[in-house]
């Protein structure tokens, strides 16, 4: 009986020596968490996308404005249309503009949206829709793009 108390014994300090140790682990990996060390988003790479025919040459996020360079590439003159055009940025909407809304073959344009003064470092990632039409057509095509962006 005495032999089995011993080896009782023994586990209890085993284990609570071992398990002091997992949970100092514990806390200190969760602390670290807390403190945004392991925060993949400045990681994470900067992309602006549109759909085929419109390339994003160039993006920014400063203070309470976002500014994106976008390029036709269609060929052909584009017409940008009266349609709303918004940036979406979790379930919230908020309103662009355009620098020009006619667009020549081969040239850019700048939109530029303004929203809730963004915080240093913080990624937005959203998704910015409009419309246009080709020069000498009536049909309205939509213009989707992708944009996610660390605010400077």
């Amino acid at each position: 009986m005495n032999n089995k108390n011993k080896q009782g014994q023994a586990t209890v300090e085993y284990m609570s020596t071992y398990g002091f140790a997992f949970l100092a682990m514990l806390i200190g990996f969760g602390a670290m968490v807390y403190l945004g060390l392991f925060n993949t988003d400045a990681l994470r790479a900067q992309e602006c996308t549109f759909t085929p025919g419109i390339t994003c040459t160039d993006f920014v996020l400063e203070g309470n404005s976002l500014s994106v360079v976008i390029r036709n590439d269609f060929g052909v003159p584009i017409n940008f249309t009266d349609s709303p055009l918004v940036f979406e940025y979790q379930s919230a909407f908020y309103a662009c503009s355009l620098s020009n809304t006619a667009l020549p073959s081969d040239a850019s344009v700048q939109i530029s949206c303004s929203f809730d003064q963004a915080q240093r470092g913080d990624r937005y990632d959203g998704v910015i829709r409009l419309s246009f039409t080709r020069e000498g057509h009536t049909y309205e095509h939509p213009l989707v793009g992708w944009v996610s962006v660390l605010a400077q």
